[in-house]
C-alpha cells in the first residue's frame, strides 16, 4: 500500500506515543488502529495497521542509515521527515534534509514547516523566516546596521515556503522546529557541515539580522528609549545602553586590573635589575557553575560569549591571568585577570597589560606562554617571534615571544611517545633489567624518581643527569642495543642537557659561550631526529630568542647570574595549583578565583611596596591564605513585580526538559499550596485527586492521561497531579523563562523583569480562580518553581521503561 509521505508525516506528528522516543516500546497492535483510521479516512484509502507498522519502520531505518551516511550525491525522500529525525536525535540526517531543502528548493507541498538551524558550536537555533519581501529586507539591514561578507543572491521568484504570521506592535509570534542533539552535546566548529559556509538564503539571513537587532542587550522598549545599535559581531562591552532598568555586561564583569599609580609607585622602589622583566599569561579553569544571588538579583559565573552569530550568554569556563616576572631578581606581580566563556585569544588585553606595564616603568624583554592556538591568536603582532613595539614617547623596542621550555619538553617527550622511531619505555626496562646497576647508582646519587613522564611534573623529573647515567650503563652492557632505542638514548641526553642550561642553569659571563655550544648541540640533534613538526619549530625558535635575550642582559649587566628558570610560567601554574580546594577537586567557582587572584595581587603591592626582599621567586604564592567562605543559600522570597517585561519568545522544549518540569510543577504546587499557604481553594483550581488522575488496570495504578506518567512513577517527592491546562501553562512560563535566561541572564533585576515577563504574556497568573487571593498564590507559585530551577538539586530519577510497574 503506497501512503504519501506527506500526509503520513502530518499524521504521525500529531500522536507523540507512536514516535518511539528514548526506546520507548509502541505497542501497533493494540494502539496503532488510531493511526490507520485517521489515513484512511484523509486518503479515502483502506489502510491497515500492518501497512502503517510497516510504512513506519521503513522511514526510521532510513534516518537512521541517513544519520549514518549523509553523504550523498542523491537528493534524499526523507524531506517531510525533518521534524523526525530532529525529534530522534539525528543531527547529521537533519542537515543533510535540511540542505537539501535549500538546494532543492522544495515546493510548499513537500514540507510546511519553518526550519531552523542549528550552528555546530551554538546550542541555540537560529531562526529563518522566509516570505520576507525585499522591502522587509532592506528595512531590516537599515535599523540593525548589520554588514555581512556573504555574497546573498537574491531571487525575489523563489522563496521557501516559510510560513509568517500575524505582526503586533508588542510581540512577533514565530513558529520553531529546532535541529538539537537530545543530550545537547556541543559540536566543534571543525566538524560544521558545509551547508553552514555556504551563506544563508536572502529570507534566512534577513530574519537572522532581526532576530541579532531584537536579541542585543537593549534598554526599556516601552519606554522609547534609544539604544545603540550593534552588528552581530559587536562587542557586548561597547555598547552604549540609556536606560536605568539594564545594565552593561562590561559594568559588572569581574575583571580586575592593578591600580597604575599603586604600580608606578611600587616601581619606583625597586632597583634597576627588578626591572627587566618577561610578561607572561595563562588560563585556568573554573567549575563552570552559575550562581543565583536573590538578594542583588544577578546571577553569578556567567557573561556573553560574542563568538558566534548569536551573541549567547553562558558560564565563564575559563581566567585568562596575566602577570610580571623579572628575569634577574625574585620580584613578580599579578596584573590582571579576566573571566573568559570561550577563550580564542586576547590580543587586545595583551597590548593593554604591555600599556600598563610600560606606563608603570618596567622593562619588558619577552613575552612567555606555552603554545596552544588562542595563545597564538594572542601573540599575532609577533613575526617569528619577534615584536617591534612603540613606546609612548616614539622609541621602539623588541620584544620576543618564548615559548615555556617545561611545556615544550613535555611536548616532545609525548611527540617522542607516539612515533615509531622511538621507544620511551627504554628508562623502564633499562632500570629493570639490572638492578645492582641501579643500586650501584643510587648510592652515588644516581637516583630515578621514575621512569616514565606521565605528566608535566613526571616529565620534567625524568630528564635528569641520573636517567643519562642508567641509559649509559645499560648500552655499554649491551642491555640497549636497537637502533630504535639507541636513537631513544640519544634525544633523552640532549633533552636532559637542554634541562641543565635553562631549567636548572644559572648563566653568567665565564659559561655563557659553553653553555650556547650546548644549545646549538641541542637544535643539531632536533633537526636530526625529528621530522617538521611546531613542537620542533617552536623549541627552536625559543632557543634562538633565549640565547639573544640572555646576549643583550650579559651585555648591560656583565658581573651578574641569571636563573634561567625564570624565563617560563611556572609561577602562575604554581598559584593554580595552590588555588585547587582539594586533591580530588581541582576547580573552583570564578568568583573565587578572581577573589585569590586580587588577594595574591594586593599581598604582592604592600610586599614590594613596602621595599622587602625575598630569595625565594615562590614565597608570597606558598603562604597566601587560600580559604573563601561558603557562600550561603538565600531563603526563598516572592519575585517583586515591579520589573519591565522583556520581549521574547517561547522556545520549544524538548521531551526530557517537558516530563522533567510537569514532575517540578506538581511538587512546586504540593509544598507551596498545600504545604505552605494550605489553601484548599487553589488546590482544588490547580490539581487533580489521585482517583481522578488515575485508575487501575490489572491491579495496577495507571495514570489517565500520559503527562501524568512521570509524577506517578517518581518514588521520591509526593507531587500533585495538576490539571492539563495548568501543565502546559506552566510549560509555556518554561519556554519563556529558558529564553530570557540564554540571552539577558546577566542583565540588572533579570528576576523581576522574568516574572514581569511571565505574568504579561500568560493570562493564567491574572486570575484570582475560587480563592480570593488566588492571583497572588498563583504569582507566588510560579516564583517558588522558578527558585527551584535555581537552587541547582538533582529532582530528576533514573527513567523508567514501564510506568505500569508501579
Amino acid at each position: 500500500m503506497l501512503i504519501s509521505d506527506v500526509l503520513f508525516s502530518q499524521a504521525l506528528r500529531k500522536y507523540p506515543q507512536f514516535w518511539g522516543l528514548n526506546n520507548k516500546y509502541v505497542n501497533w497492535q493494540k494502539d496503532g488502529k488510531i493511526l490507520a483510521d485517521e489515513l484512511t479516512v484523509t486518503t479515502n484509502t483502506t489502510i491497515t495497521v500492518e501497512n502503517v507498522c510497516l510504512k513506519y519502520k521503513r522511514i526510521r531505518e532510513s534516518l537512521m542509515r541517513l544519520n549514518k551516511n549523509p553523504k550523498g550525491r542523491r537528493r534524499t525522500r526523507l524531506v517531510a521527515y525533518l521534524w523526525y529525525a530532529i525529534e530522534l536525535g539525528l543531527q547529521h540526517a537533519a542537515n543533510r534534509i535540511s540542505n537539501d531543502i535549500l538546494e532543492y528548493k522544495v515546493e510548499p507541498s513537500e514540507i510546511s514547516e519553518p526550519i531552523m538551524m542549528i550552528e555546530p558550536e551554538i546550542s541555540e537555533p537560529i531562526e529563518m523566516i522566509d516570505n520576507i519581501s525585499e522591502n522587509e529586507t532592506e528595512q531590516i539591514n537599515k535599523r540593525t546596521n548589520v554588514q555581512t561578507n556573504v555574497q546573498m543572491d537574491v531571487q525575489t521568484g523563489e522563496q521557501m515556503n516559510i510560513q509568517t504570521e500575524e505582526r503586533t506592535d508588542q510581540d512577533t509570534q514565530r513558529s520553531t522546529l529546532a535541529v538539537r542533539s537530545p543530550n545537547r552535546r556541543r559540536y566543534n566548529i571543525r566538524n560544521r557541515s558545509p551547508i553552514y559556509d555556504e551563506g544563508p538564503s536572502t529570507s534566512a539571513e534577513a530574519a537572522r539580522r532581526e532576530k541579532m537587532r531584537r536579541l542585543a542587550p537593549a534598554a526599556d522598549q516601552n519606554e522609547g528609549q534609544d539604544v545603540q545599535e550593534a552588528d552581530n559581531t559587536a562587542n557586548v562591552e561597547t555598547q552604549t545602553v540609556n536606560s536605568e532598568i539594564v545594565e552593561p555586561a562590561a559594568d559588572r564583569e569581574l575583571k580586575f586590573t592593578v591600580d597604575i599609580e599603586a604600580l608606578r609607585e611600587v616601581v619606583g622602589r625597586l632597583s634597576p635589575h627588578d626591572k627587566v622583566v618577561q610578561l607572561h599569561f595563562d588560563e585556568v579553569y573554573t567549575n563552570g557553575k552559575m550562581r543565583y544571588f536573590r538578594t542583588e538579583d544577578i546571577l553569578y559565573g556567567c557573561g556573553y560569549n560574542n563568538c558566534g552569530k548569536i551573541t549567547t550568554t553562558e558560564e565563564y569556563r575559563t581566567v585568562l591571568f596575566f602577570a610580571v616576572r623579572s628575569l634577574l631578581t625574585s620580584f613578580n606581580i599579578l596584573i590582571s585577570a579576566t573571566p573568559i566563556t570561550n577563550y580564542n585569544g586576547a590580543p587586545d588585553e595583551l597590548d593593554r597589560c604591555l600599556g600598563i606595564v610600560e606606563e608603570a616603568g618596567l622593562d619588558v624583554k619577552a613575552v612567555v606562554c606555552d603554545r596552544s592556538n588562542p595563545n597564538l591568536h594572542t601573540l599575532g603582532k609577533f613575526r617569528n617571534g619577534t615584536y617591534k613595539r612603540k613606546r609612548a614617547d616614539g622609541t621602539i623596542y623588541i620584544i620576543y615571544y618564548l615559548t615555556d621550555y617545561v611545556h615544550l619538553i613535555c611536548s616532545i617527550y609525548w611527540l617522542m611517545t607516539n612515533s615509531k622511531l622511538f621507544d620511551t619505555s627504554v628508562i623502564t626496562r633499562a632500570h629493570a633489567r639490572k638492578l645492582s646497576t641501579s643500586n650501584h647508582l643510587k648510592r652515588r646519587g644516581a637516583c630515578l624518581i621514575n621512569t616514565s613522564g606521565q605528566n608535566v611534573k613526571n616529565c620534567m623529573q625524568l630528564f635528569t643527569p641520573a636517567t643519562v647515567a642508567n641509559l649509559n650503563v645499560a648500552v655499554r652492557r649491551k642491555i640497549i642495543h636497537k637502533e630504535q632505542d639507541l636513537r631513544t638514548c640519544k634525544v633523552i641526553a640532549s633533552l636532559t642537557e637542554f634541562c641543565e642550561v635553562i631549567h636548572t642553569g644559572e648563566i653568567c659571563s665565564a659559561q655563557w659561550e659553553g653553555q650556547k655550544a650546548v644549545l646549538t648541540k641541542v637544535k643539531t640533534c632536533i633537526n636530526a631526529n625529528f621530522e617538521t613538526e611546531k613542537t620542533t619549530k617552536s623549541t627552536l625558535q625559543t632557543i634562538d630568542k633565549f640565547m639573544e635575550i640572555m646576549d643583550g642582559l650579559l651585555e648591560a649587566y656583565p658581573g651578574i647570574t641569571i636563573h634561567a628558570y625564570r624565563v617560563s610560567q611556572d609561577l602562575l601554574e604554581r598559584f593554580f595549583c595552590k588555588m585547587a580546594p582539594s586533591r580530588r577537586t581541582k576547580t573552583r567557582h570564578v568568583e573565587n578565583i578572581m577573589k585569590l587572584g586580587t588577594r595574591l595581587m594586593k599581598q604582592q603591592l604592600e610586599f614590594w611596596g613596602d621595599g622587602s626582599t625575598i630569595d625565594d621567586d615562590y614565597e608570597l604564592i606558598e603562604k597566601l591564605d587560600y580559604t573563601t567562605p561558603a557562600q550561603a543559600e538565600d531563603e526563598f522570597m516572592p519575585y517583586d513585580l515591579n520589573g519591565v517585561p522583556f520581549k521574547v519568545t517561547a522556545n520549544r522544549l524538548t521531551v526530557n526538559e517537558a516530563e522533567y518540569f510537569r514532575l517540578l510543577t506538581g511538587y512546586g504546587i504540593a509544598q507551596y499550596i498545600r504545604e505552605q499557604l494550605n489553601c484548599q481553594a487553589c488546590l482544588s483550581d490547580l490539581t487533580l485527586t489521585r482517583e481522578e488522575a488515575c485508575s487501575e488496570t490489572d491491579g495496577m495504578l495507571v495514570a489517565k492521561i500520559q503527562e501524568h506518567d512521570k509524577i506517578l512513577a517518581n518514588k521520591h517527592l509526593e507531587a500533585e497531579f495538576p490539571r492539563l491546562d495548568v501543565l502546559n501553562v506552566f510549560l509555556e512560563a518554561l519556554g519563556i523563562y529558558l529564553g530570557i535566561m540564554k540571552f539577558h541572564m546577566v542583565e540588572r533585576n533579570i528576576g523581576k523583569r522574568t516574572q514581569a515577563t511571565i505574568l504579561k504574556q500568560l493570562d493564567f497568573f491574572k486570575k484570582k480562580g475560587s480563592c480570593p487571593n488566588g492571583r497572588s498564590h498563583r504569582t507566588n507559585l510560579l516564583g517558588f518553581i522558578i527558585h527551584l530551577l535555581l537552587i541547582d538539586k538533582n529532582w530528576i530519577q533514573e527513567p523508567v521503561a514501564n510506568v505500569s510497574s508501579f
